[in-house]
């Protein structure tokens, strides 16, 4: 009769362990999967990465501060017009300096598109708001050191459809 309670226990300890690893387990693959999950929102959600993924996927446009368009790489159809606008306080001294750019699209576009300064030795702070009915608005401030003369800025737009 001993053998057998000793068995039932070696049993029972065994079920227990076997139970107890199996639910440690699933509790790792939880928290793991958990933590990847806040990962990969973190990184979805970030500018640089929204900013490198979209220039690989989405349309595009280049246009410079004389408002001509440069390069249209499907960006095009969502665009209907996009709007320079200049502070001349410093034209005598420095010229012309870009602070607003409006963009007008021919549809609703939820998310703003992407605007960045390229090709270029002016750095600027970009702001961005909802303007009238489906237009984006893009305050620049010039926030570094202006290179002499001036180059005529060029922008890139990403647009996320």
């Amino acid at each position: 009769m001993k053998l057998n309670k000793d068995f039932f226990k070696l049993v029972f300890t065994i079920v227990v362990t076997i139970v107890t690893l199996f639910g440690a387990i699933i509790g790792v693959i939880f928290l793991i999967n958990g933590q990847v999950k806040e990962q990969v929102k973190r990184i979805a959600s970030s500018d640089q990465f929204l900013e490198e993924l979209s220039s690989k996927i989405n349309p595009y446009m280049i246009f410079n501060e004389n408002n001509s368009i440069l390069v249209d790489m499907g960006g095009g159809k969502y665009i209907n017009e996009i709007i320079v606008e200049k502070d001349t306080f410093w034209a005598e001294e420095v010229g012309e300096i870009t602070n607003k750019i409006t963009i007008i699209p021919n549809q609703l576009l939820s998310t703003a598109p992407l605007l960045k300064c390229i090709d270029s030795g002016d750095t600027y702070t970009i702001k961005v708001e909802r303007g009238p009915k489906f237009n984006w608005i893009y305050t620049l401030d010039l926030s570094g050191d202006m290179i002499f003369p001036r180059p005529i800025n060029k922008f890139r737009i990403d647009i996320i459809p």
